[in-house]
């Protein structure tokens, strides 16, 4: 066939393929766009553009295409093929080329194949997650109910017959991490088992969870789990690579399974621990349809870094012929099953994307800034802007740009977007803003391995002691509901360093206060910061007052230490003293630092 002539049945077998990114069925909320109209994007996006546009930027002449035997630095042979069984026998014999198998767990857990991996393409410190719209940190790993996890595309239980936690104790289809993307906390869970699929949005089971929680529209009913748009073309080309890659019989000694090779059906798949069933998934009309997504840059990236990157000075070493050529999972899987073909009259992913050039691809951020204090100010020396290449490499950006910088406010505490800006529109990261820090107070002192009593060892200071701190004179005075006032307990344990004790009986109702109160004239204070930490593995409670105005109640106290900013805009003193009241509740309660805001 003529090459011109190929190149136009192939953009014109993209532009129709591409219908299959949406779901064809009646919604309950919305109506749809013309499904024809919709393409995904590496930028995690759907733009719109016309069938006849798709693709026109991909070869210009026929000089453009190189052929398989010179892309991929020459790692496929031009493979003949009579049929899809064919064809799945000689891919699975050319993907294990350059394979070794490398943990998911061990000494340590490998969170970083896929921090590189994963890596966002506007933003080298996050990785770009399943499930979800927003980015996460390369480093918050698996945290409580939060950060990203590991997923598997071809669930580890349905292609293994054991439990995730003993599949992946052994090398190989479990820990493949062609088939592992970072993915979103809750998204993980809510997935599960479930083979991928279009959901059911009639079912009673039906959930979704949309752009506006925080999540790329991924949805689920009580068997089909749907990923969002810009996750589709990825899950589904790494489910088709494990049923080829894994095609034959292997034997899980450790765990006395023989796992059979590896299928996508029609049908959906229950896993069951014990059965035989479990070595497959369902919904292959789903998945062809998700397959009809193109590679983006993301998901090339994937591919390429879990071949390259070493863990442990081991690379995994192959190479996934779907995102290669995701043309062959229609030969193999789909409606040209009984077609025979040669892989050089196909169009390399590396030549549509043009992964080998130098030219210009987007910008990104690097080594920014990520966690602020109240009263501190973004500026764009925070962050460090980088142009990257369509080959991935990528140099300091040379442009000038305005930035409004605006102060943190005590209403921006949690989670805010910063947006970037370049040339080609801005970027957004979040950061965190927290209450102001003991280091940006105005009066601030610690009580650690000293005192401000100017005693040493395990002390009993006088009620009503004076002591000048940053030339304020402040009075101590301690208080409690059931034994003799007048005395503050201070020490210096090398557990706790010197430290205040509020609270020293043994009664489990038994309350004391320490009362902090300015001798001088204050009109008022902006924030406070206590740490404070337990004399036994317990967690005690405390309540803080200044004024009369409570600004922290019930605070969970436990044996690690930790700071607690309390913040709250202006806490009102009382006829110009400031008066800090600090109850614990139960045994003994160290006040190690304190620290507040004010104006004299």
């Amino acid at each position: 066939m003529d090459k011109r002539i190929r190149f136009f049945v192939v953009a014109l077998s993209a532009a129709i393929l591409l219908t299959g990114c949406k779901k064809k069925k009646p919604s309950k909320t919305s109506s749809l766009p013309p499904e024809s109209s919709v393409v995904l994007t590496s930028d995690t996006s759907a733009q719109q553009t016309s069938e006849s546009s798709i693709h026109s930027e991909v070869l210009s002449s026929e000089e453009d295409y190189i052929g398989p035997l010179s892309v991929y630095d020459g790692y496929y042979d031009n493979i003949h093929w009579e049929n899809g069984e064919d064809l799945r026998e000689k891919l699975c014999i050319a993907m294990h080329k350059g394979y070794t198998a490398i943990p998911y767990i061990g000494s340590s857990t490998n969170w970083e194949t896929n921090q590189y991996a994963d890596q966002a393409l506007d933003d080298f410190e996050c990785v770009d997650v399943v499930y979800a719209e927003a980015n996460e940190l390369k480093t918050a790993t698996n945290l409580n109910g939060s950060g990203w996890q590991r997923e598997h595309a071809f669930p580890a239980s349905l292609m293994t017959g054991s439990q995730t936690g003993n599949a992946v104790k052994n090398l190989g289809r479990a820990t493949d991490f062609h088939n592992l993307f970072a993915s979103n906390y809750s998204g993980n869970t809510s997935r599960g088992n479930k083979n991928y699929g279009f959901s059911d949005d009639l079912s009673t089971y039906y959930q979704n969870r949309t752009t506006s929680d925080g999540n790329d529209g991924y949805s689920f009913d009580n068997k089909n789990f749907e990923p969002g748009n810009k996750d589709k073309g990825r899950l589904a080309r790494a489910i088709f690579y494990m049923a080829t890659m894994y095609m034959h019989e292997e034997v899980d000694t450790k765990n006395g399974i023989t796992m059979k090779g590896l299928n996508v059906q029609e049908p959906y798949v229950n896993y069951t621990a014990t059965g035989y069933d479990t070595f497959a998934i369902g919904n292959l009309s789903d998945l062809l349809k998700w397959n009809s997504c193109p590679v983006d840059r993301l998901e090339y990236q994937h591919a390429e870094s879990v071949r390259t990157h070493k863990y442990e000075g081991t690379a995994q070493g192959n190479r996934n012929a779907y995102v290669d050529f995701p043309e062959l999972v229609d030969y193999v899987f789909g409606k040209k099953k009984d077609q025979a073909g040669q892989l050089k009259d196909l169009v390399p992913t590396e030549v549509t994307l043009k992964t080998t050039s130098k030219e210009f691809s987007n910008y990104a951020i690097e080594s920014a800034k990520r966690n602020y204090f109240v009263g501190e100010k973004p500026e764009p020396s925070d962050w460090t802007i980088v142009e990257v290449a369509n080959d991935y490499t990528y140099k300091p950006a040379s442009f000038t740009s305005s930035f409004e910088s605006v102060e943190f406010t005590n209403n921006d505490i949690g989670t805010k977007t910063i947006n970037a800006p370049t040339p080609n529109g801005s970027i957004p990261f979040a950061v965190t803003v927290q209450g102001a820090s003991i280091e940006s107070c105005s009066w601030k002192h610690t009580f650690e391995n000293k005192n401000v009593f100017g005693t040493t060892g395990a002390k009993i200071v006088k009620d009503g002691t004076t002591v000048n701190l940053s030339g304020v004179d402040w009075t101590f005075s301690f208080e409690n509901d059931s034994n003799t006032a007048g005395s503050i307990p201070v020490g210096n344990s090398s557990s706790f360093g010197g430290c205040i004790s509020i609270g020293t009986g043994s009664s489990n109702n038994w309350a004391q206060t320490l009362k902090i109160k300015s001798s001088n004239p204050l009109t008022g204070v902006s924030s406070f910061y206590i740490k404070a930490n337990t004399a036994a593995s317990k967690t005690y409670y405390m309540s803080v007052y200044v004024g009369t105005t409570k600004v922290l109640s019930s605070l969970p106290i436990n044996r690690d230490a930790s700071q607690c900013s309390i913040v709250g805009g202006e806490f009102p003193a009382c006829d110009g003293i400031v008066n800090v009241s600090i109850s614990s509740v139960s045994a003994a309660f160290y006040l190690q630092q304190i620290g507040s805001s004010f104006v004299q």
